[in-house]
């Protein structure tokens, strides 16, 4: 991939974006620095990071094998919905997705299940996102009536306006009430091994997730 030194040039301009991109993030100028660097090895364009590329990178630091889910992440990670990810949007997304603090997270989980974009996780959504959670937990044979009986309890646990669908309030009260639940629809978010990795390697933080809250991870 791109191995080529940077011109001094490019140096600067990537030094002003860090620099513009730290006071809307949890992260220290190094690190936005950092992620852009990786995120320049990982990229054949410098400004324009492919699907394949990022979920590549996605998945080989986070294990989400789960196209669905992977899909959504690219799309909630590519906020102007262009088909690619630039370097202002890794690290915008990285932001929330390593460092969220807990409204931050709640509002990304829901913005991946929330499948067709239009605001709430309806009956259809629950399905495809339920099915591939039995799929990728080995209990595909719960069959319809199974996948029925899950989605009543969800609805029963979630729907917290009782209008039939869950909206992203409903999802953030239940899920202030129940952490658990954060990701009740299907992994999206770095489990702690993953994280401290990550943090260690590519952010340059050598003491990891210890120096970090995380509500859902328990680390307080």
């Amino acid at each position: 991939f791109n191995m080529a030194e940077l011109t001094s040039l490019e140096k600067k301009e990537a030094l002003k974006l860090g620099k513009r991109l730290k006071s809307k993030t949890h992260f220290a100028l190094k690190e936005i620095l950092n992620l852009m660097e990786y995120y320049r090895t990982h990229s054949e364009k410098i400004d324009a990071m492919e699907k394949t590329e990022f979920i590549g990178v996605i998945n080989a630091n986070f294990k989400f094998d789960t196209k669905i889910l992977l899909d959504r992440i690219f799309e909630v990670f590519d906020k102007d919905k262009d088909g690619f990810i630039s370097r202002e949007e890794w690290v915008m997304g990285m932001n929330v997705f390593l460092l969220g603090k807990e409204k931050e997270q709640i509002k990304y989980c829901f913005t991946v299940y929330d499948l067709t974009g239009k605001g709430f996780i309806a009956k259809e959504e629950m399905i495809t996102l339920l099915q591939n959670c039995l799929n990728l937990t080995g209990q595909e044979e719960e069959g319809e009536d199974g996948i029925k009986d899950l989605i009543e309890m969800t609805l029963k646990k979630m729907d917290i306006d009782k209008d039939g669908r869950i909206c992203q309030d409903d999802f953030e009260q239940t899920i202030l009430a129940e952490p658990l639940l954060l990701e009740a629809f299907g992994p999206c978010l770095p489990k702690e091994k993953a994280l401290d990795s990550f943090m260690k390697k590519v952010l340059g933080r050598p003491d990891g997730i210890k120096t970090i809250k995380n509500f859902f991870l328990g680390l307080t």
